[in-house]
């Protein structure tokens, strides 16, 4: 047995990263959070292009692989997420 990942033609995958401003009040941004301790799978869903009927959404079930919460005195405080997809990353047009 190895813990060596092996490459597969053919297979798709996808990551990806997000960086925002750190909100202790925002429900979604604490539960990111707790699942990122936790090692918990999450639900992600993204509007590259912007919110609104019809634009692009992408979603999908990922882990978060690091998380860091930076700032200096008197900065906002940041936090960065990088995560790794699990599973298909579903395209279609968001409803509203």
């Amino acid at each position: 047995s190895t813990d060596w990942k092996k490459y597969l033609v053919g297979q798709a995958g996808w990551s990806g990263s997000l960086e925002c401003f750190y909100d202790p009040t925002d429900a979604a941004q604490a539960d990111l959070v707790s699942k990122a301790r936790a090692g918990t799978i999450c639900t992600i869903t993204v509007q590259p292009l912007g919110a609104g009927a019809g634009k692009t959404q992408l979603s999908g079930t990922c882990y978060v692989t690091s998380m860091s919460i930076t700032g200096a005195t008197e900065d906002a405080v940041g936090v960065s997420f990088s995560f790794q997809g699990t599973g298909e990353l579903a395209l279609a047009s968001a409803a509203s």
